[in-house]
């Protein structure tokens, strides 16, 4: 993401442990400087579905599992102005030659 970020002029946070999902939730939902923001998580597969279930994403809106070997899976949820969920949507990006049969 350093990258990403130097490019948009952005600043990396990296306060967060991977198992305080919930902490991080709390902060994106709660924290006014998030409102109206496309926001960019990349977090630990073992546990960014916690992360997505903490944000407000239905169960059956994610992959039951995060297998080991997926690293091209993307997660997108929506909010609306007020910040109820709108959206929460697993994809398959295929970045990696082994992704290609993985379905979220």
């Amino acid at each position: 993401l350093e990258p990403l970020a130097a490019a948009l002029g952005l600043p990396l946070d990296m306060s967060v442990a991977d198992h305080d999902f919930q902490r991080l939730a709390d902060r994106l939902l709660g924290d006014p400087r998030y409102d109206n923001a496309t926001i960019l998580v990349c977090w630990h597969h073992g546990q960014i579905l916690a992360l997505a279930h903490a944000l407000g994403a239905p169960p059956s809106t994610m992959p039951a599992i995060w297998p080991d070997a997926v690293f091209g899976w993307l997660l997108r949820l929506d909010f609306d102005t007020s910040g109820q969920l709108l959206r929460a949507h697993a994809s398959n990006q295929q970045l990696m030659f082994d992704d290609q049969g993985a379905s979220p």
